[in-house]
């Protein structure tokens, strides 16, 4: 029997559910029967069996790179992008890296060391067009990072989450948040936004409920803690629920209304993809290109988020269709890559 070929997974493969953690863990499952993985993590979990940068093993990291045939790497860090493509180039290994998003305000020099090297990489795939255009990337492959969910038709979800929506006459407003994140003075995932959709929400007397997903406050639970004061001191406990835990996301979207993703920054979100695929409305900031089919409001504004969510919900919109991503074609370009 032939050796499978080794492909090292660099990035954050553990910790709490992002879309690229969910992408990763995603698209092992979709190559596990073709491929050998192998993974270093770069998340802020625990779990000891799989070798983790911040640990600095770096005997074992090194050993991870010279296994490997193919190192693909999947990092935000810039710095650590660097290091990575530079320590598999000297391995001469083959390098395929993908950008999952890129900050548009990020600084001349961070913008200028990853250009350079990505010239020694030997593919590049980006997650919209954005992206390769801010970074003039001659040659980069355009692949979303959403790969089909398995549905979970067993998973229950949380009590306190099932008890929130169990009044069938109001419509469920979702969203998600890997962590709360400061974006240059304002909240990257916009749960601000969300907290002032729920006092016009309450001001007009509708009935809309907001679940907003956090999946992890660890570095962030003042934040946290400032967000639900305003939040009961504004007695919207009726109209939004900071939710921060794990949960299934995919569950959700299946029972909500309308999905929001007010991000005030963005890469291609896996959320807004996975309520494509599902049929549920989608409503997102237009920070950025969004798939056919989304419905967008002006970044950052709660009174154009606030009109939408209405205008959307109070006319049943209908949904565009949308183009459903074929599970064999996602196979084949990733085995002609990899």
């Amino acid at each position: 029997m032939d050796r499978l070929k080794s492909i090292l997974v660099v990035g954050p493969v553990c910790g709490s559910k992002g879309g690229v953690n969910i992408h990763l863990n995603r698209l092992s499952e979709l190559l596990n029967n073709d491929y050998q993985f192998t993974y270093l993590d770069e998340s802020h979990s625990t779990k000891q069996t799989i070798v983790n940068v911040r640990n600095k093993e770096f005997i074992k990291i090194l050993k991870l790179f010279k296994s490997a045939d193919t190192v693909f790497i999947h990092t935000g860090v810039w710095y650590l992008r660097i290091i990575y493509i530079l320590i598999a180039r000297l391995l001469k290994k083959r390098i395929v890296v993908t950008i999952h998003a890129w900050l548009s305000k990020t600084p001349l020099f961070q913008k200028i060391s990853t250009q350079l090297s990505l010239k020694f990489s030997d593919d590049i795939i980006t997650v919209n067009q954005d992206i390769g255009t801010y970074l003039n990337l001659k040659k980069t492959l355009i692949k979303p990072a959403f790969i089909p969910p398995t549905l979970e038709p067993n998973h229950i979800l949380d009590s306190e989450i099932l008890k929130y929506i169990s009044n069938n006459k109001f419509k469920i407003i979702s969203a998600n948040a890997f962590r709360i994140d400061d974006y240059f003075g304002k909240d990257m995932y916009g749960i601000d936004l969300a907290i002032d959709l729920a006092k016009q929400i309450k001001n007009n007397k509708l009935d809309y409920k907001i679940i907003f997903i956090i999946s992890t406050i660890q570095g962030c639970e003042n934040k946290y803690l400032e967000y639900e004061k305003i939040i009961n001191s504004s007695f919207l406990q009726d109209y939004i629920l900071l939710f921060a835990k794990e949960i299934s996301f995919v569950n959700l979207i299946l029972k909500s209304d309308l999905i929001i993703r007010p991000t005030r920054t963005d890469g291609d979100a896996l959320t807004i993809r996975e309520a494509l695929y599902l049929n549920t409305p989608i409503l997102a900031s237009d920070v950025v290109n969004r798939p056919e089919g989304t419905y967008t409001f002006k970044n950052g504004d709660a009174k154009d988020l606030f009109e939408q969510t209405q205008r959307i919900l109070k006319n049943n919109s209908n949904i565009i269709e949308y183009k459903k991503e074929n599970l064999n074609d996602l196979k084949i370009f990733y085995k002609n890559l990899l």
